[in-house]
C-alpha cells in the first residue's frame, strides 16, 4: 500500500506547475554557470577552470545549500496537502496504516525531489557542450567530479532536509514549523562557515548542508590540487554526512513513534478556532460604526489588529529572535581586537539580512492570505469599507510591527559596541544606522511582496518567484558591478570610519534611501489597486479595474511617488 501512496504522491508533484519550475531553476542556474560568464556560483574561484572537481564541488554545494527553499516547498505540499484540503479526518478513518501513509507520502515527494535535483548535474554537463564556449578554458571531462558531489553533498542533503521537514510537518501539522526549522538550518549553515574561516575546524560538523566541511577539507589546496584533485570523501566531510544523516534518521524514528492518526484536540482546533476569531474580530468592528466611520478610524483599527496579531505571531518571533541572535554572533566576531562603530554595525546589517528578507517575503504575503486560510475572507469583503483604506490599514500595522522587530537589532548593536569599547559608538549613530539603513530596506522589500501576492494570487508561486528573485539580485550584486540606483532597495557600499564618519556620503545614502522608499509606495499602490475582494476575476478584468481605480486618487499618488523617486534618483545621480 505504501508504494501506491507514493506513486500517487509522485504524480501530484509531477502534476504541480511549480515542480517544473523549480527544475527549470536548477537547470538554468547551472547551465549559465558553465555556459558563461554571466552566471558565478563559486566566491574566489579566480581563473581556475568551471567545470575543475573543486569549482563543481563548491557550485554543487552552494545550489544545494540555495535548494533548501525548494526542499521546503515540495515537502511542505506534499505533508500539508490533506490538512489544507480538510481531508485528514476522512484519510484518519480508512484501513490505511500510519507506516503506509508516511512513507508512501515521504517516498513520493523524494522521488519528486530527486528528479529535481538531477537538474543541477545535468546543467553542468549541457552547459559545457555549448558550441559557444572555449574548449581550451575547460578542464577535461571526468565523471567523478561530477559524482562525488553529488553522492556526498547534493543526495544526502535532499535526504536530510526532506527527512526533518517531514517530520516536523507532520507531526505539528503546521506550515509554520517546517519553515521555522528551515530557517533554524540556515542559521547553523552560516555560523558553520563562519566558524571553519576563523580557525575553528570542528565548525564543519555545526553546518548540516556540507558546505562548511568541505571549506575545511579543502582550505589548504593550491591552484594545482584544486584542478586537479578530486574531492575527498573522508575527514570532516565524511564526519559531517555521518553526523547529519544520523540526525535525518532520528526525526524518522521520532515521527514513527510519536504520529498518530487524529486530531489532536488540544491543539488544532483551539488554533484554528483561534485563527478565525482574530481574522473575524476586524470585520465585526468594522461592520458595527460603518454607518458613521470614517477612512481614518478604519484605517486605525485595521492597523491596530495587524500589529497585535504579527506581534503575537510565533513564527515572527522566531525570526526576529533568530536574527538578533545571528547577528550578535558575527558582530562580536567583527573588527579583530580593535573594532569601531562602523565594523560593528555593517555586521549587524549584513547578517541580519536573510531574516529580514524572509520576515518581508513572509509576512507580507500573510496580509494578503490571512483571511483566505482560516475561511474568513468573505466576510472581510463584504465589509462596506474603501479597499484602500484596508489595504492602507494592513501596511500601518505590518511596518509598525516591522519596527518593533529591528529594535534588538539596535540593542545588539549597542550592546557589542559598549562591551567591545568600539571606537565611534553613540546611540545618535546607531539610531541613524539601524532606522535610516536597516529599517528602510525591510520596509521596501515588504512593500514590493506585498504587489507580488497581490498581482500573482497564488501563495506557494508568490513565495517562490520573491525568494528566487531575492536570491538572484544578491547573486547580480556579487557579479555586476550594478549601480544602486539600479539595485532594489539597495544601498552603496559606503561605511562609517571612525574620525572620518560617512566620509560625505552620507547626502547621497539619504537620497538613494527617498529614491527606493518612493519606489515602494508605488508598489504599496498598485497593489492597494490589484487587492481582489470578493470572487477573483480574469487577469483581463482585473487589469482593466486596476486602470479604472488609477484615474482616482491612487493615480495622483502614484503620479507624485514616481515624480519623488525620480527627483531623488536625480538628486544622488549627481552625487
Amino acid at each position: 500500500m505504501w508504494r501506491e501512496v507514493a506513486r500517487f504522491e509522485a504524480r501530484l508533484q509531477q502534476r504541480e506547475f511549480l515542480t517544473w519550475v523549480y527544475l527549470a531553476v536548477f537547470f538554468l542556474l547551472t547551465f549559465g554557470y558553465t555556459s558563461s560568464g554571466a552566471v558565478e556560483l563559486v566566491t574566489g574561484r579566480g581563473t581556475l577552470p568551471k567545470n575543475a572537481p573543486w569549482a563543481l564541488a563548491q557550485a554543487m554545494a552552494g545550489v544545494t545549500a540555495f535548494g533548501q527553499v525548494i526542499t521546503t516547498m515540495i515537502t511542505a505540499t506534499a505533508v500539508m496537502r490533506d490538512v489544507a484540503t480538510r481531508q485528514q479526518e476522512l484519510l484518519f478513518t480508512t484501513r490505511l496504516t500510519r507506516r503506509d501513509y508516511l512513507l508512501g507520502r515521504w517516498a513520493g515527494a523524494l522521488a519528486a525531489m530527486f528528479v529535481v535535483y538531477a537538474a543541477i548535474p545535468v546543467g553542468l554537463v549541457a552547459g559545457t557542450l555549448m558550441p559557444w564556449v572555449d574548449r581550451a578554458v575547460l578542464h577535461p571531462f571526468a565523471l567523478s567530479s561530477y559524482l562525488r558531489p553529488l553522492l556526498m553533498l547534493v543526495l544526502p542533503n535532499v535526504l536530510l532536509v526532506s527527512a526533518c521537514f517531514f517530520a516536523a510537518g507532520a507531526m505539528r501539522r503546521s506550515f509554520m514549523a517546517i519553515l521555522l526549522l528551515g530557517v533554524g538550518l540556515v542559521a547553523l549553515w552560516s555560523t558553520g562557515i563562519s566558524l571553519v574561516r576563523d580557525g575553528a575546524p570542528w565548525g564543519a560538523l555545526v553546518d548540516p548542508f556540507g558546505n562548511a566541511a568541505l571549506e575545511a577539507v579543502t582550505s589548504g589546496w593550491g591552484d594545482a590540487e584544486r584542478a586537479g584533485r578530486a574531492m575527498p570523501l573522508g575527514g570532516w566531510l565524511l564526519a559531517n554526512r555521518a553526523l547529519w544523516l544520523a540526525v535525518g534518521v532520528g526525526a524518522l524514528a521520532w515521527l514513527a513513534r510519536g504520529f498518530h492518526f487524529e486530531v489532536t484536540a488540544s491543539t488544532a482546533p483551539r488554533a484554528a478556532d483561534a485563527s478565525a476569531r482574530a481574522s473575524v474580530a476586524p470585520a465585526a468592528v468594522l461592520t458595527r460604526p460603518v454607518r458613521h466611520a470614517t477612512r481614518w478610524r478604519i484605517l486605525r483599527c485595521e492597523a491596530g489588529w495587524t500589529l497585535r496579531w504579527t506581534l503575537r505571531e510565533r513564527g515572527f518571533r522566531t525570526l526576529a529572535a533568530l536574527g538578533a541572535l545571528n547577528a550578535l554572533a558575527n558582530a562580536w566576531r567583527a573588527g579583530g581586537a580593535h573594532p569601531d562603530a562602523g565594523m560593528i554595525l555593517a555586521a549587524v546589517q549584513e547578517h541580519s539580512r536573510p531574516f529580514l528578507i524572509l520576515v518581508a517575503t513572509i509576512y507580507a504575503g500573510e496580509l494578503v492570505w490571512r483571511e483566505r486560510d482560516v475561511r474568513a475572507d468573505a466576510m472581510r469583503d463584504v465589509v462596506p469599507a474603501g479597499t484602500g483604506a484596508l489595504v492602507a490599514g494592513k501596511i500601518w500595522g505590518i511596518l509598525a510591527a516591522q519596527a518593533v522587530l529591528v529594535a534588538p537589532l539596535l540593542l545588539v548593536a549597542l550592546l557589542v559596541g559598549i562591551v567591545r569599547d568600539a571606537q565611534g559608538m553613540s546611540l545618535a549613530l546607531a539610531l541613524a544606522w539601524i532606522g535610516g539603513l536597516v529599517y528602510p530596506f525591510l520596509a521596501q522589500l515588504t512593500l514590493l511582496s506585498l504587489l507580488v501576492h497581490a498581482v500573482v494570487q497564488h501563495k506557494v508561486a508568490g513565495h517562490v518567484l520573491l525568494i528566487i528573485g531575492w536570491v538572484v539580485s544578491v547573486a547580480m550584486e556579487r557579479t555586476l558591478a550594478l549601480p544602486a540606483l539600479a539595485r532594489f532597495a539597495s544601498l552603496p557600499p559606503y561605511t562609517w570610519t571612525a574620525g572620518r564618519g560617512f566620509g560625505g556620503a552620507a547626502g547621497t545614502m539619504a537620497w538613494i534611501v527617498v529614491y527606493w522608499s518612493a519606489v515602494a509606495a508605488a508598489c504599496a499602490l498598485l497593489a492597494s489597486v490589484w487587492w481582489v475582494r470578493g470572487v477573483e476575476g480574469r487577469p483581463r478584468d482585473r487589469a482593466t479595474g486596476a486602470l479604472r481605480q488609477l484615474h482616482s486618487a491612487s493615480g495622483w499618488l502614484l503620479v507624485a511617488s514616481v515624480a519623488l523617486a525620480a527627483i531623488a534618483g536625480a538628486a544622488a545621480g549627481s552625487r
